[in-house]
Parts: C-alpha cells; sequence; structure tokens
C-alpha cells in the first residue's frame, strides 16, 4: 500500500493534525516485533467518537500494512478491530479489497458483537502487463481497432498544429520547473471546474505542495507532460514502486479537447511502464468509462461500516443508512459543458418561461406559423418554405367531453 508511507502518512497528519487525533492499530509477534499496523482517526459520532481509515480522504487505497500476507496474521488485525470497537461508536473502512472482506472480514466480525453494513462500490481497474504480447498486441485486443483508428487520427491532427514531444519529470528541480504550467492546467480543465482537481481544491493542494517532493526525491512518484509547441497541454501524476505503475492524476487544456489529449498520454505511459519493466498499470480508484475500455482486470472494492451493537451504535447505523439512502437518489442532470451542445438542446426543448414561482411552457410551432404570401413574400422561396408551418388543427372533442359551450357578451348600455 504505497499510500500507508510515511511520507503519506506523517504529510496529511501535518496538514489534518489539529483537527484529527490518529488512532493506529497495531499488531506484534511473540517476540514483540511489528508484524502489522493500520493508521485510523478520530471523528464525531452520535454518543462518542468514531473512527475513519487514516488518509480516507487523499488516498486510493486503505488496506492495512502487513509485514507478511500470512492468512492468521490477517486474521489476527481483523480480530483486533474488537478492540476498537469496545472504545469507539463505529469504524468506517472504505475502499477493501472484496476478497478481504470475504475471508477474513467477515469471518472477524461473526466473533464479536456488532452492526456491520458492507456495501460495493465502484472497481478499481488495471491492466496486467505481463499478459500483453507487445504494446501493439495489447492496442489490437483490448483497445480495439477503431478505437486505435481514431486515436492515431487525432494524434495527426494535433501533430499538424506543431511538434509533439512526452516529457517525464522525476526530481524535485523538475518539478519547481513545471509546477506553475501543472497547476494552471488543472484549474482550466474542466475537474478544475467542478472542484475535483488534486493541485487546485481547497484542503489539498497545500497536502500536495508537500508531498510531492518528497515523493520525488524518494523516486516515488513521477509527472508526465504532453506538449505541443513546446507549450503543455496535458499532465498525468504517477505513484511508482519497483514494478508498480499507479495511474493516480490527469488534467488537460479544454481547448484541446477534440485532439483527446488525456487519451494520447494515458497510452504513452502504458507503452513506457511496459518498456520499463512494469508488471501492472493500476487505474486506482474510479469508475470511469475510458478505465473500463482501456483495462483488463478489475479488483471489487468495498466499504465497510461497524457499529457497536448498542442504542448509541444503533443510531450511528441508522444515520449511515439514512445517509447512503439519500446519497444514492437520482440527481439531477448537467447541463452539457459545451455551448453548441447547450445551443441545440434548448432547440430540441419546448421552449419556457418563468414567471414567479409558475411555469408556462409553449411550443414553437404554435408561435411560428403563419402564411408566407401574407408577409409579402413569395411562396416558392426555399427558406420560407422550409420553416413553414401550418396552423395547428383544433382537435375535436371526446365522446365524454362536452363541446365547449358559446357564451354571447351583452352590450354594454353606456360607452365611457
Amino acid at each position: 500500500n504505497p499510500f500507508f508511507s510515511a511520507e503519506w502518512v506523517f504529510t496529511w497528519l501535518n496538514h489534518r493534525g489539529g483537527r484529527v487525533f490518529p488512532v493506529t492499530l497495531i499488531v506484534r509477534d511473540a517476540d514483540n516485533r511489528l508484524v502489522a499496523a493500520w493508521p485510523f482517526f478520530e471523528y464525531p459520532a452520535i454518543g462518542g467518537r468514531g473512527l475513519w481509515g487514516g488518509l480516507s480522504d487523499i488516498a486510493d487505497c486503505l488496506e492495512p500494512l502487513v509485514l507478511r500476507p500470512d492468512d492468521v496474521l490477517l486474521r489476527t488485525v481483523f480480530e483486533a478491530l474488537a478492540q476498537l470497537l469496545g472504545e469507539y461508536r463505529f469504524i468506517w473502512i472504505p475502499l477493501l479489497d472484496e476478497n478481504l472482506v470475504r475471508e477474513h472480514l467477515e469471518p472477524a466480525l461473526q466473533t464479536f458483537p456488532n452492526l456491520a453494513g458492507i456495501h460495493r462500490r465502484a472497481p478499481n481497474y488495471f491492466i496486467d502487463l505481463t499478459a500483453q504480447a507487445g504494446f501493439d498486441g495489447y492496442l489490437t485486443n483490448t483497445v480495439g481497432s477503431k478505437t486505435n483508428r481514431d486515436c492515431r487520427r487525432r494524434l495527426r491532427q494535433l501533430e499538424q498544429l506543431g511538434q509533439v514531444e512526452y516529457v517525464t519529470y522525476r526530481t524535485p528541480d523538475d518539478l519547481l520547473r513545471f509546477d506553475v504550467e501543472m497547476r494552471s492546467i488543472e484549474k482550466v480543465s474542466w475537474k478544475g471546474r467542478e472542484q475535483l482537481g488534486h493541485l487546485s481544491k481547497a484542503g489539498s493542494a497545500e497536502f500536495f505542495d508537500e508531498l510531492l517532493p518528497k515523493l520525488m526525491a524518494l523516486g516515488q512518484v513521477e509527472i508526465t507532460a504532453l506538449r505541443v509547441n513546446e507549450m503543455a497541454i496535458a499532465f498525468e501524476i504517477a505513484v511508482r514502486r519497483e514494478s508498480y505503475y499507479g495511474f493516480f492524476h490527469i488534467a488537460y487544456l479544454p481547448d484541446y479537447h477534440k485532439h483527446a489529449p488525456g487519451r494520447q498520454l494515458m497510452l504513452h505511459n502504458i507503452e513506457r511502464a511496459m518498456s520499463e519493466g512494469c508488471t501492472g498499470f493500476d487505474f486506482l480508484q474510479g469508475g470511469h468509462e475510458y478505465k473500463q475500455k482501456s483495462c483488463t482486470g478489475s479488483l471489487e472494492l468495498m466499504d465497510a461500516f461497524i457499529c457497536q451493537r448498542s442504542l448509541d451504535g444503533r443510531l450511528n447505523h441508522w444515520l449511515s443508512r439514512l445517509v447512503r439512502r439519500l446519497r444514492g437518489a437520482p440527481k439531477p442532470q448537467h447541463q452539457p459543458r459545451d455551448e453548441k451542445q447547450q445551443h441545440r438542446a434548448q432547440l430540441e426543448r419546448p421552449h419556457q418561461k418563468v414567471h414567479g414561482h409558475s411555469r408556462v411552457v409553449f411550443k414553437l410551432n404554435h408561435i411560428i406559423s403563419c402564411n408566407p404570401e401574407e408577409l409579402g413574400v413569395k411562396a416558392d422561396d426555399k427558406l420560407i418554405r422550409k420553416y413553414h408551418r401550418q396552423k395547428p388543427q383544433q382537435e375535436e372533442p371526446k365522446r365524454h367531453q362536452k363541446p365547449p359551450e358559446t357564451k354571447l357578451l351583452r352590450r354594454p348600455t353606456a360607452l365611457i
């Protein structure tokens, strides 16, 4: 778990230290040697305090650290949650591997009283690079010939704009030279506009300001940029550990969206990971469509919410179910980001006028119906004939409906 390294944990505590209280589950063997650790932090709860998985707001993997993948050790780690549950109202652990949940967590929950809710979330997609017959074979067998041709066509269009190059930054000095460009790209990208960018979002920008130089000095992070005429139009941040490649963050300039710079940069790094001897390309969390189309496998992830079997624990368990149900309600669709799409959607749906709290809807064909000859225009004009609409015919009353009555207004006896 690279996200539980000392650099990640202590940098996170440095920026959250005044607001959170860290709690670490530690397991030692008979010789008093540390064999497992699992960081948490306290969180307010009904009737007391609860525990959240450490770095749950920034990390992509929250599995416990173990000295060796031993079944007995893992069972001991999960059974030790009973000690924490004796002092805290609940324990929330997201992003757990389904195998850990089925083989170790669920059997451990049978050994002590609790109220547990275990739910699925978006899978973690990956590419098994050892099973690929080269990069061309990966493009043919996984990406597909149609998508591959489309990417090459877009790349040729991008090359018509100028010289295209890929640059990889691996040292803190490289980061200083590229930092301003990288943050500018994220700020104007769709992630920056929706407050999803790691480098520009409030609460995480300062965290990565301190973390990235530390990780790059240890060779655990590298940044790759796609440049056109020496101007960066996209970048990707990768987590590196020996033969591991983690696809952590990517952003690009929206003006180059039609050239698919994000996909171009991703495919370049997949090829580079193969050439550097990586065994896997991890897309990390997020069920985005491009990850599903580019992966060769997926790892099922689950969230676990474990509560005390007490009155306070039941209240926290009920509240978690309520929040989950509310979050699962359908959300209104967002407006298209493209101005052309907004204009097209406006023409397709009925026009609307809003008066106070009421809404009046009317159709276009009731407004533009007219006779061209009445306007002094020749009826054989193609433009007029194209947009001419017949007036809607009055519908006949149905059998169960009475025809509308016609009332004559009495003429006033005096006019003022």
